[in-house]
């Protein structure tokens, strides 16, 4: 039997069977017994339990997590819908946030713009070097690249309405 304070502090174990005999060790100390072995516990009805993630979350030992949120002494959990939108724990949602989408996709289509170029001219090196094939497989990757970036340049003109 493991012994556990009245906050639910493992105090120690003890090897004795006998509820009885193990309290009057005890004479001045209110404790509670259980078969399970945990670092702290929760005294709940005069019984102990294992400490909970909500446990800890109320004691403000643990703070939830974005996306998280607290109702009818259960952990929600909700999924962030994609990396353009920010937890309100005041709400208990996700915000979309526009101008993250766009920025984002400005830094993609440039890095994109630049891609593309730069085969672009390594193409043109490689036709005047006589070089076809390598510049045939360079022109499927550009045209590739290519087309990400005409999704990418929809979708922006879309955000600016």
């Amino acid at each position: 039997m493991h012994i556990y304070d009245k906050e639910g502090n493992y105090v120690t174990t003890a090897y004795e069977s006998d509820v009885e005999k193990i309290k009057a060790q005890y004479p001045d100390q209110e404790i509670y017994l259980s078969d399970q072995l945990w670092e702290k516990g929760i005294i709940e009805n005069g019984k102990v339990r294992a400490i909970t993630r909500l446990d800890r979350i109320k004691a403000n030992e643990e703070e939830l997590q974005n996306g998280e949120y607290i109702k009818d002494n259960e952990i929600i959990a909700v999924e962030k819908p994609n990396n353009f939108h920010f937890w309100d724990k005041n709400m208990n949602e996700w915000v979309y946030d526009q101008e993250l989408e766009m920025n984002s996709l400005e830094e993609e289509l440039g890095s994109l713009e630049l891609k593309i170029y730069n085969l672009e001219q390594e193409i043109a090196g490689l036709k005047k070097d006589g070089k076809t094939f390598a510049a045939k497989k360079l022109e499927k990757e550009v045209a590739e690249l290519d087309k990400s970036y005409q999704e990418k340049i929809k979708r922006y003109e879309e955000l600016e309405g």
